[in-house]
């Protein structure tokens, strides 16, 4: 058994979340119980996740985006389930998204053990270099293998790749055209959003994409973090990875 405190400062120590601006709050959102036996991950806030979690409950994505402006019956149901259990919900969004050592980008790069060169371009992915000019297909046989193997993938140029620029979760048409700017020819990420959109940009730019699926990138860093705390509290809880793709 741990203390909430010690958890709570060691979490904020570690991910740093008054370092972002973010449209979820990072950090504890809802209070708990002060004494902590069993500490949970999950990728979602969502009643079904709740149901599940006991003491601490440590999320990717928040309870509460853009400020709560009414307790509806969606809410009520979530909050409900929180506070009669007394759990506690920790959320990392941006914070583990980008976390250098931890991140779900960093930690999807390991995962997939493709390159041991990379840069990060801060808060916006990783740019990943081969050691060797690989074919694109041979790339996504490798993602579907080991992450999705639903992936999808939009090919509009047939030249080998040489590196890569990975995001996890989704990426935004902002983000695509920046790349585009810089001469970025090939992304992996979870989804795009306003796909529609994204088709015509890829296809002017000449740029391929890897679409692995915005749950199924985004366990990593989560993965990441649970093998960090067990380090550093061992045996005093239990941990638990409520996996729940939608």
């Amino acid at each position: 058994m741990i203390e909430k405190k010690e958890l709570v400062a060691f979490l904020d120590e570690l991910l740093k979340p008054s370092d972002f601006i973010d449209s979820t709050y990072n950090g504890l959102q809802v209070d708990g119980k002060d004494s902590i036996e069993t500490i949970s991950f999950a990728v979602d806030s969502s009643l079904s996740v709740f149901e599940k979690a006991e003491d601490f409950l440590i999320t990717h994505h928040g309870l509460i985006w853009g400020g709560l402006k009414n307790i509806n019956s969606f809410y009520k149901k979530r909050i409900f389930q929180l506070l009669k259990n007394e759990i506690n919900l920790y959320v990392s969004h941006l914070p583990l998204d980008f976390h250098p050592e931890i991140g779900n980008n960093v930690s999807l790069i390991k995962f997939l053990d493709i390159s041991r060169k990379f840069e990060i371009i801060k808060n916006t992915g990783i740019l990943v270099f081969f050691n060797k000019e690989i074919e694109l297909q041979e790339l996504i046989e490798i993602v579907k293998k080991k992450i999705n193997p639903l992936t999808r993938f939009y090919n509009f140029n047939n030249k080998k790749l040489s590196e890569i620029f990975i995001s996890t979760g989704a990426i935004s048409r902002n983000i695509l055209e920046t790349l585009a700017n810089n001469g970025i020819k090939n992304i992996l990420t979870g989804e795009a959003s306003s796909e529609n959109t994204f088709y015509y940009l890829l296809k002017e730019y000449e740029i391929n994409i890897i679409l692995a699926g915005h749950y199924q990138t985004e366990i990593f860093g989560l993965l990441s973090l649970q093998e960090v705390l067990k380090k550093e509290f061992k045996e005093k809880v239990k941990y638990n990875f409520i996996d729940m793709p939608y």
